[in-house]
């Protein structure tokens, strides 16, 4: 690794400005660009999302169950209808 980033495992990097400034054409600058930050807003809309998301799930969720349950006792119904008849 060091042999491919031109520098000395013991000593570093060279002292010299033009060297410096080389490996810095070369290698380009040891900084992380900055990340733009989210606004409160943005921050809010997305946490709102999320709890949008679970509501919805539990409607889906809720109705289906409604849905399983009345079937189970319409299916009663015509059983015991069909019994009595």
């Amino acid at each position: 690794m060091c042999t491919k980033l031109k520098t000395d495992p013991i000593n570093g990097l060279p002292n010299e400005k033009s060297l410096l400034e080389a490996r810095r054409r070369i290698f380009g600058r040891n900084e992380i660009p900055a990340v733009p930050s989210k606004s409160f807003l943005r921050l809010a809309w997305e946490a709102l999302q999320s709890v949008n998301r679970l509501a919805f799930a539990a409607a889906i969720r809720r109705f289906l169950l409604d849905e399983l349950s009345l079937r189970k006792k319409m299916v009663r119904f015509v059983i015991l209808a069909l019994m009595v008849h």
